[in-house]
């Protein structure tokens, strides 16, 4: 048996004790010269506070291998959680056990523990065997490493190769540079060994091959070599070798692997960019702007432009900031096409086609009030009991998300998606509604879950999920209540947006009509960036927007200041202030009538979420005779749930199910209930 053991009393010298029975007494008085060299060698030097003693241990040799093993005794009173030890050891271990390879680069193990020795406890040790070759007397590892801290006695540097890259030439050889550098300075002779290794780049064919073993002279921190990589005139893609590290002498090493990257410089046969096929929707009278350029590719992964475009028969067309603006001839109602030509940067070009879908422009909308309802809350409303009692005949429900499994379901439950026994619950609702003359507008999204934009990434299964609700409720309206994170997160908002001019083309080529409205928090000040971003992302698109309904409630204290006998006025504030955002949007293409039924106002009835705002029967009033007197599109509220009193009369929470304040069974239903008369 044979042991090697780092001793740190004085913590700056190395002694090897033999504990076979051999002839140790020659020995001694050598290891003490040596011993007393080192130390004097050393005294000057920076010495590591970390006080941990390795133990080399040979177990059995029998020449071609031997059985071994290291103890770590940890005479510091903290622990090591977990340890990782770096060690550099001639030959092959081909087997361990009571800890774990974690990597391996030539000579230069990383060991780290196993699942039941992760941790070197504070004066306590661990230790793991092992099997390697070759065996004959084998050397004692050197260069120990533990948690990044050297157990040789000093603070040695740090010794990495870095990553390159070079292009490589036609023809013949090219001398490329790799680099190796120390984290600092020493002041003895530092050594490493190098040698080149196969990624994607193969030694002989792509490169010649090389080792070798570099040498830092005191005070020098950087060395280079040369490799030889093969020019050819192939048209291939980028190649990698690596260059390994190992064996340093003097150092660590930090970094063991960096990449050489060979960069091809033959251009391959050019591949023509691939146009595909667009589609828009429009009304009449109404031009729009399409992104033709979205959806195009280059097999080569070259950059595209949109390059040329040719005219419709019944429309003009003009490039607008790397899109395409259609704009319909005067009193044309149909369909369109027009070609347009895509070029990449070596100069191939493709055509493609688009179709405009030109629909008659429809009146406004009459005006309409439809309260929210949450369905999903337990008991579910009765809607026809609304309609008997109430006197409300329309109704915008609320909402439908993600359920688990990306499928539409009411409130995101998976166990109300279509098909379930709720879902024919609804459908029976909805049928007794429109039995007594009445409708419903179904609303995706909300404050919680996740809108199905968010989840489906594919624009046409995205369509394809909102049409099955369609369908399956025989819908003419639908509304998108966008609030919170959704609101600011773009890709959603145009995937969206472009899944709801598939459904309009949808349903223009049946014969039927799709009015959409979007919901949108604001202030008085108007809908945030965010907000705004929506409905210009729905006109860049070619959306028809029917209603941009805005949830005029929970403004906060900074932004409606004193709202007692104020949620009104502050409502009536944000109907104005959308109304200047719409004509920003929308500009010229419709008038300030049009913009004005574009408008919707929904506010949160009684007690809202923000205790000091109260919506109340005199605000309503307020509200509504605004809206008659501006002809605006649509007014709502939420929810027709809390439109009565709770048994216990005034609270000062907010209930689901009442409005927290004194009133008469659909006292808000009442008074909003005249906004649609005829």
């Amino acid at each position: 048996m044979r042991r090697f053991t780092h001793l740190y009393g004085g913590r700056s010298a190395r002694r090897r004790r033999d504990t076979r029975h051999t002839n140790v007494s020659s020995s001694v008085s050598s290891i003490l010269s040596n011993r007393q060299m080192r130390v004097e060698a050393l005294e000057c030097r920076t010495l590591l506070a970390v006080d941990v003693t390795p133990t080399f241990q040979v177990d059995e040799d029998w020449g071609s291998g031997y059985t071994g093993q290291i103890t770590l005794q940890n005479n510091e009173p903290t622990a090591f959680s977990p340890w990782r030890l770096e060690l550099d050891m001639a030959g092959q271990i081909s087997d361990i056990w009571n800890a774990q390879i974690e990597s391996q680069m030539g000579d230069h193990y990383t060991i780290v523990g196993a699942s039941w020795n992760p941790n070197l406890p504070a004066g306590g040790s661990v230790q793991f065997g092992f099997v390697a070759s070759p065996g004959g007397s084998p050397a004692e590892p050197t260069g120990y490493v533990l948690n990044g801290e050297s157990l040789g006695g000093v603070s040695l540097p740090k010794v990495s190769v870095r990553d390159t890259a070079f292009g490589e030439t036609q023809s013949g050889y090219r001398l490329a540079f790799g680099t190796v550098v120390l984290s600092e300075p020493s002041d003895d002779v530092v050594y490493v060994s190098y040698a080149t290794a196969d990624g994607t780049a193969e030694a002989g064919s792509d490169y010649l091959p090389k080792s070798g073993r570099l040498q830092f002279a005191p005070g020098e921190t950087r060395k280079t070599f040369g490799i030889y990589v093969r020019g050819d005139r192939d048209f291939e893609q980028d190649e990698t070798l690596y260059i390994d590290l190992f064996r340093p002498s003097g150092a660590t090493i930090d970094r063991a692997r960096a990449a050489l990257v060979i960069k091809n410089d033959d251009i391959g046969p050019n591949t023509r960019p691939t146009a595909e096929f667009d589609s828009a929707l429009t009304t009449e009278g109404r031009s729009v702007l399409i992104d033709v350029v979205a959806n195009d590719s280059d097999p080569d992964g070259d950059p595209i432009r949109l390059w040329a475009i040719s005219q419709g028969s019944h429309g003009s067309v003009a490039i607008e900031d790397g899109q395409v603006r259609y704009s319909p001839e005067a009193g044309f109602v149909g369909s369109d096409t027009f070609m347009y030509f895509v070029r990449d940067a070596r100069g191939a070009m493709s055509a493609g086609t688009v179709s405009v879908v030109v629909s008659e422009a429809q009146a406004n909308a009459r005006q309409l009030f439809a309260p929210y309802v949450d369905m999903g809350l337990w008991p579910t409303y009765n809607l026809v009991d609304a309609m008997q009692n109430g006197g409300v005949e329309y109704f915008t429900l609320a909402f439908i998300t993600a359920d688990p499994n990306n499928r539409p379901a009411w409130g995101g439950y998976a166990a109300y998606a279509l098909g379930s026994d709720f879902d024919a619950q609804m459908r029976t609702q909805i049928g007794g509604v429109r039995d007594l003359g009445g409708d419903v507008i179904v609303s995706f999204g909300g404050a919680a879950n996740q809108e199905m934009a968010e989840v489906i990434t594919d624009t046409s299964a995205l369509a394809a999920a909102y049409q099955s609700v369609i369908d399956a409720y025989d819908l003419t309206r639908i509304d998108f209540d966008v609030e919170g994170a959704a609101v600011a997160h773009r890709a959603s908002i145009d995937r969206r947006n472009d899944a709801i001019v598939i459904l309009q083309q949808n349903a223009a080529a049946a014969g039927r009509t799709l009015e959409v409205s979007y919901t949108l928090p604001v202030l008085p000040t108007g809908l945030t960036p965010d907000g705004v971003y929506v409905l210009q992302s729905a006109f860049d698109r070619g959306v028809e927007l029917a209603v941009a309904n805005i949830m005029a409630m929970d403004y906060g204290d900074s932004a409606a200041p004193n709202p007692d006998g104020r949620m009104g006025d502050y409502a009536i504030q944000a109907a104005n202030s959308l109304h200047a955002q719409l004509q920003s949007v929308y500009g010229t293409t419709r008038t300030e009538e049009e913009l004005w039924g574009m408008v919707g106002i929904t506010p949160m009835i009684g007690l809202n979420d923000v205790t000091t705002e109260i919506f109340d029967q005199q605000e309503a009033r307020e509200v509504l005779a605004f809206a008659e007197h501006q002809d605006i599109g649509r007014l709502s509220f939420w929810s027709l749930n809390r439109d009565q009193q709770n048994p216990a009369g005034e609270l000062n929470y907010v209930d689901l199910k009442s409005s927290s304040i004194l009133q008469d069974p659909f006292e808000f239903s009442s008074i909003f209930g005249t906004f649609d008369d005829e």
